[in-house]
């Protein structure tokens, strides 16, 4: 009987701090029931356009992303690829299976820190959040569903027409509430609190010597793309992926010299994510490195940054090498990836 009371205990223990980890991504003020969005110190500001949300609304998204009946199938939600304990990216997958027997044109990328970027997918071809959500029901490789059948099957939810209610104050389920919820949920998704959040805002010294020398290399020779405590820059770049079946941004403007560019990901979390690129093509950090010190060729269009004294490639030792894979894992957080267990 002690050994269960102490198991119930710890149960109840673990909801309540999952619950608690959850609004990291907003600050609860009770005195509107709000969730102010957070603001960590080390991060650029957030856009003016970032509005208040509800504790209810953000539970209804976060039970729309792993339901799996928004798909063709009923087999496929979003936390089907989008993982919470991998950084919600889809690990050891190269291509995420969609509904049915179809699977995704592109490595599944992480979800983070959504509010601060200014477009979305690997061709920067969304422009808001809410375009996402779109797509990841309606793709078909990915939910091949639709929007309408979507809210039929909804409004058929005596469940989930009263969680909207609770929302919004009638039971009706529309497009715009749908494409709300979700999104106040996706923007909880802010990891900030990894070991090197802690070291970068002085509250921990917790740095290896190896750590801090992959830190100087990495804000010597990785910094231009993967700038700032985004570890992105947030723009469209070569970086010598690009192939003949997937020329990413050129896909859609057709424009030679976009021919190639993919946009830059964030490095945080990277260790939980692999494999790499746009189609996954590597399977370790140790492969990626490989490929950015000797495994690019002098082209025309290949990003300037990426050229050393006019030979494509960025120096790079084995050491070296070493040394900012120990960094890069300081990117892990683990606040956050427990975030969605609760």
């Amino acid at each position: 009987m002690a050994g269960q009371q102490k198991g119930k205990l710890i149960i109840v223990g673990l909801l309540a701090a999952g619950f608690g980890i959850l609004a990291l991504g907003f600050l609860f003020s009770a005195s509107d029931s709000k969730m102010k969005p957070n603001q960590p110190v080390n991060f650029p500001k957030l856009p003016e356009d970032t509005t208040l949300v509800t504790l209810k609304g953000i539970s209804l998204g976060r039970t729309l992303f792993q339901d799996p009946g928004l798909s063709a199938d009923r087999r496929i939600s979003c936390a089907s690829c989008h993982q919470n304990e991998h950084a919600y990216a889809d690990p050891g997958v190269v291509f995420s299976r969609g509904s049915g027997t179809v699977h995704a044109a592109r490595n599944t990328p992480a979800l983070m820190n959504l509010q601060w970027k200014k477009s979305y997918f690997g061709d920067a071809r969304a422009q808001h959040l809410s375009q996402t959500v779109l797509n990841a029901i309606q793709s078909p490789v990915e939910m091949a569903s639709s929007i309408p059948a979507v809210l039929a099957r909804l409004n058929q939810s005596d469940g989930y027409k009263k969680q909207f209610k609770k929302v919004f104050g009638k039971e009706d389920i529309t497009e715009e509430k749908l494409k709300k919820v979700l999104v106040d949920y996706l923007r909880t998704l802010v990891t900030s609190n990894s070991r090197y959040d802690l070291y970068s805002r002085k509250e921990s010294l917790d740095y290896t010597h190896e750590e801090h020398k992959g830190l100087m290399i990495f804000r010597q020779k990785c910094s231009p793309c993967h700038t700032g405590e985004l570890f992105t820059d947030e723009s469209i770049r070569n970086a010598g992926t690009g192939t003949t079946a997937d020329q990413g941004l050129g896909q859609l403007t057709k424009k030679p010299e976009d021919r190639g560019k993919f946009k830059v990901p964030s490095l945080r979390n990277i260790a939980l994510t692999a494999p790499y690129m746009h189609d996954g093509r590597f399977n370790t950090l140790m492969e990626v490195l490989d490929h950015y010190s000797n495994g690019l060729n002098n082209t025309k269009d290949l990003d300037s940054s990426l050229y050393n004294r006019g030979k494509a490639g960025i120096p790079l030792t084995n050491p070296e090498k070493k040394e900012l894979i120990s960094f890069l894992y300081t990117l892990t957080d683990a606040q956050f990836i427990r975030q969605g267990n609760y």
